[in-house]
C-alpha cells in the first residue's frame, strides 16, 4: 500500500507478568513493514510486573532507543497503564495492542491508508487466532471473543463505519486520534483487568464515548493482529469465569448510563429473555457446543445480577484518565 502523507503514531503495549509474550510481541512490531513517511514509536507499559519483564524489554530499548520505550506503572490496572502511556506519548495517533498479540506485517501500512482521510478519527480491526491449543469442539457459535479471536468468515470484505452496530472498537487492536482522546478523556480506571483479575469492558466503555461524541471511525478488516490462544484459555472453566466477569463489568457501566432498552429492576429484560430462551438448549450432550452456549447465557445473567445488586460498592466512581 502507498501513502505519501506524513503519519505519526505512538503504539502502546500494556503488559503484566508476560515476559516471554512481550518479546514475541515486540519482535512482530519491529518486523512489520514501515513506510518511509511513517514516524513511529512503541512504548511498553509494565504494569507492576513481578517477573523479568523489565529485563525482557531492555535489549529492545538498547537496540532501538529512538523507537522503543519502557515505562513502569506501579498502579495496577490495564486502564491505568494505558492512560499512563497516553500521557507519555506525543504523536498524532495513539495505537493500542495487547502483549499476547503479533502485528500483521502490513498493520502500519493499512493504518496509514485508513487514516489518510482527516474525517476518520479512529479505526480498529480483527483478531485472528494463533492457536497454541486444539480448537475445542464445544466452542459455542458467537463466543470466539472469549478467546480473543474472530471468525474470518464473518468479517466484511472492506471497511465499514463504526456506528454502534455489529462491530465495536476493541483495545487490543485500536488507533485513536490524540486530539479526540484529549477531548473525551482516557480509559475508565473503574473497568478492565487489574493484575490477574479478569475485569473487562474498558474498551466497550471507550467505544460508547467515541460513538456518542460524534467522531467517525472505521472497522478495517485488513488491520489484522494475530492473537495467541494458549491452552489455559481453552477450558469451560475459563469461559464461565470470563462470561461472569464481563457481565459484572457491563453492570458497572450501566450504573453510569443505562441502555435504551426495557429493564426489570436493574437488569436489561433482553438478558433475562436470552437466558429463558436458552433453557431448551441445556438438554442434550454435555459436550455439545449448543448446550455450553446455553449455559453461558445463564452465566451472563448471573454476572450482571451480581454486578448490579451484590457487588461491594455497587456503583463505583466513574474515573476516566
Amino acid at each position: 500500500m502507498n501513502n505519501t502523507g506524513n503519519f505519526s503514531i505512538d503504539l502502546l503495549i500494556p503488559t503484566f507478568n508476560r515476559s516471554s509474550l512481550i518479546r514475541e510481541c515486540l519482535d512482530s512490531v519491529l518486523r512489520a513493514v514501515k513506510p518511509d513517511s511513517l514516524t513511529w514509536r512503541v512504548t511498553v507499559i509494565d504494569n507492576n510486573s513481578r517477573d523479568d519483564t523489565a529485563e525482557a524489554v531492555r535489549p529492545f530499548v538498547e537496540q532501538n532507543p529512538e523507537r522503543v520505550r519502557y515505562l513502569f506503572e506501579k498502579r495496577q490496572g490495564k486502564s491505568t497503564a494505558l492512560n499512563s502511556g497516553i500521557s507519555a506519548s506525543d504523536h498524532e495517533f495513539i495505537g493500542m495492542i495487547d502483549d499476547d498479540e503479533h502485528l500483521d506485517e502490513n498493520w502500519f501500512s493499512v493504518a496509514m491508508e485508513s487514516l489518510a482521510d482527516p474525517q476518520i478519527d479512529y479505526i480498529g480491526g480483527p483478531y485472528l487466532p494463533l492457536w497454541r491449543a486444539q480448537r475445542p469442539d464445544w466452542l459455542p457459535t458467537g463466543r470466539e471473543g472469549v478467546l480473543g479471536s474472530d471468525d474470518p468468515s464473518l468479517l466484511p470484505g472492506s471497511p465499514v463505519p463504526f456506528d454502534g452496530g455489529n462491530f465495536f472498537l476493541r483495545g487490543g487492536n485500536a488507533i485513536i486520534r490524540r486530539s479526540v482522546l484529549e477531548r473525551i478523556g482516557g480509559y475508565s480506571e473503574a473497568l478492565g483487568p487489574v493484575g490477574n483479575d479478569h475485569g473487562a469492558c474498558e474498551d466497550h466503555e471507550m467505544y460508547d464515548r467515541l460513538v456518542t461524541s460524534g467522531v467517525k471511525g472505521l472497522f478495517v478488516p485488513q488491520l489484522v493482529v494475530h492473537h495467541i490462544v494458549p491452552p489455559e484459555r481453552v477450558s469451560r472453566r475459563y469461559f464461565r469465569y470470563w462470561s461472569l466477569r464481563r457481565a459484572e463489568s457491563l453492570a458497572t457501566m450501566e450504573s453510569w448510563r443505562r441502555q435504551n432498552v426495557v429493564y426489570v429492576g436493574r437488569i436489561p429484560r433482553y438478558l433475562i429473555g436470552s437466558a429463558i430462551r436458552a433453557l431448551p438448549g441445556l438438554v442434550g450432550s454435555l459436550r455439545s457446543s449448543r448446550r455450553f452456549g446455553a449455559e453461558l447465557q445463564w452465566w451472563d445473567l448471573a454476572g450482571f445480577v451480581y454486578g448490579a445488586y451484590l457487588k461491594p460498592a455497587v456503583v463505583r466512581e466513574k474515573k476516566n484518565g
